[in-house]
């Protein structure tokens, strides 16, 4: 479990959060950027994609909450 965030502390709805291990393990973050996911145990990752935002792979290392922070693509708005 967890919320993603902007650069700017604000909630992000609609981020995918998949395991990098099996893709077909995912989740969607919800309208308050909260997200559920079972990871397993061990030393899961977990991969963080938006439009708009850098994806993000942030290993789990037995936690049982991840937070994260995107940052914005600027690379590709131009």
């Amino acid at each position: 479990t967890g919320v993603v965030t902007d650069e700017q502390g604000e909630v992000l709805p609609g981020v995918t959060v998949l395991l990098k291990s099996n893709s077909r393990i995912g989740a969607t973050t919800d309208a308050r950027g909260r997200y559920s996911i079972d990871a397993g145990t061990g030393t899961a990752t977990l991969v963080f994609s938006s439009i708009g935002f850098e994806t993000l792979e942030v290993p789990v290392e037995n936690r049982s909450t991840v937070d994260v922070r995107l940052t914005a693509d600027t690379k590709n708005l131009s």
